[in-house]
């Protein structure tokens, strides 16, 4: 594993991060990785929602055009793209 160094962390970040961890009886490190963790799984999730919204815009567009794709159309493509 890394070690991450942080520089210029405001007082209340660490005074919050401190108090996580003697709640769960941790130390501060451990604490601040799991919070590390917990942002890259919101990161993973907006990202996801993200490509979701880009999915549905690009089926409107299709739609507005005359073109329908229906999630059967979808699966079809998907199972012969791997045949």
């Amino acid at each position: 594993m890394t070690t991450l160094t942080l520089q210029n962390v405001p007082d209340n970040v660490v005074a919050a991060l401190e108090r996580a961890a003697n709640a769960r009886s941790v130390t501060p490190s451990v604490e601040a990785v799991e919070w590390l963790e917990r942002a890259v799984v919101v990161e993973d999730r907006i990202t996801a929602m993200r490509l979701l919204d880009d999915i549905r815009r690009t089926r409107d567009k299709l739609a507005s055009a005359g073109v329908w794709l229906t999630d059967e159309d979808i699966s079809d493509a998907k199972r012969h793209r791997y045949e």
